[in-house]
């Protein structure tokens, strides 16, 4: 192929493509919290488990009030950037709550990026340009973007570093494992545990690769301790205290670990994955097995977590799996268009 057709394509998947991707990404988030600006108040106790109105708290500068107000107090990096935008909105937004308008676009920034994370490690694998479209618009389209991850939360940041890592993995960036663990730390407190449990499986299912293709230990370890570095020391600076994971696990833990099985799961999990697991399911094989074993793994650790806390599992399934699925139910949509191809 002469150069003059190859420079085209080449400038469609560098940096100025992709750009313009997380441009295009940021507007659809936007447009799909909007209904936290103007149709209903998401800091409200019956919106989103009550948990929004401490990151609104948190935002405006109020004392979390709460029994477990530790934990949410150390979320710290979402509401810090939205906090860091609220005098731009204050007094000229007319009825909007600059509260909800600065949180809505830093979820905003944190899900497009997601997003584009997903399109760039669908093209890894496959270098099809389409699949990682459709898959970022499926995942852009789940019920759980409007409802949850645009809607006063934290759990924005949570999916975006749990593929970051995928990733990096993928792509063997190593050492890029060190800032997504301190975002990690700062951003909430099931994030630093899950991350070490996809590098550890990840590790482990590529044992029998190239040494090339093997996380190495330095790296891995390194970020390792910067999150667990980063983990304590929010909490000194926030809570004027040593605070160790240990000692979050027993904050969280309720009286009697043995639960209702059917509190795990609640109403919404229909809703999040009711088409998607169906769409994902048959072609997830095909994506690469490391990435699918550390999503099995972390899915166990996540439902070990709602357990201790006496909570549900599908907001955490849905940051460690919907990425997962939305590739493969892009590959199943788009397979009469690669057969044609073919």
């Amino acid at each position: 192929m002469p150069a003059s057709e190859r420079e085209p394509r080449r400038a469609e998947h560098g940096l100025s493509g992709d750009g313009l991707l997380y441009a295009l990404f940021v507007a659809i988030c936007l447009g799909l919290g909007y209904a936290t600006l103007a149709r209903y108040d998401a800091s409200a106790p019956s919106h989103g488990g009550g948990d929004a109105r401490h990151y609104h708290a948190m935002v405006e500068g109020r004392e979390v009030v709460h029994p477990t107000a530790s934990v949410f107090a150390t979320r710290v990096l979402v509401p810090s950037l939205a906090r860091a935008l609220l005098p731009l909105f204050e007094g000229r937004i007319g009825s909007w709550s600059p509260t909800a308008l600065a949180l809505l676009i830093v979820n905003s920034l944190f899900v497009a990026g997601t997003a584009l994370l997903v399109v760039i490690v669908s093209r890894r694998m496959d270098g099809r340009r389409d699949v990682g479209l459709v898959a970022a618009l499926l995942y852009l389209a789940s019920f759980a973007i409007p409802n949850l991850e645009l809607a006063g939360l934290v759990d924005s940041a949570e999916g975006f570093v749990l593929l970051g890592v995928v990733a990096a993995l993928l792509a063997r960036r190593w050492w890029w494992l060190v800032p997504l663990a301190i975002l990690g730390a700062l951003a909430k407190e099931a994030v630093l545990p899950l991350s070490a449990v996809l590098v550890a499986t990840w590790a482990w299912a590529s044992r029998a690769q190239s040494e090339e293709a093997r996380p190495p230990l330095v790296p891995c370890v390194a970020g390792g301790l910067a999150g667990a570095m980063a983990f304590v020391l929010v909490r000194l600076w926030v809570l004027d205290r040593w605070v160790f994971p240990w000692d979050v696990a027993t904050t969280l833990a309720r009286p009697s670990l043995i639960t209702d099985l059917s509190r795990l799961v609640d109403r919404s999990a229909l809703y999040v994955f009711g088409w998607l697991l169906p769409l994902g399911l048959p072609r997830v094989r095909e994506l690469p097995r490391e990435w699918r074993l550390g999503t099995v793994a972390m899915s166990l650790v996540a439902t070990a977590f709602a357990l201790l806390a006496h909570g549900t599992v599908v907001r955490l399934a849905f940051d460690i799996a919907a990425p997962l699925l939305a590739i493969a139910a892009a590959r199943l949509l788009l397979e009469d268009r690669a057969r044609e191809r073919a």
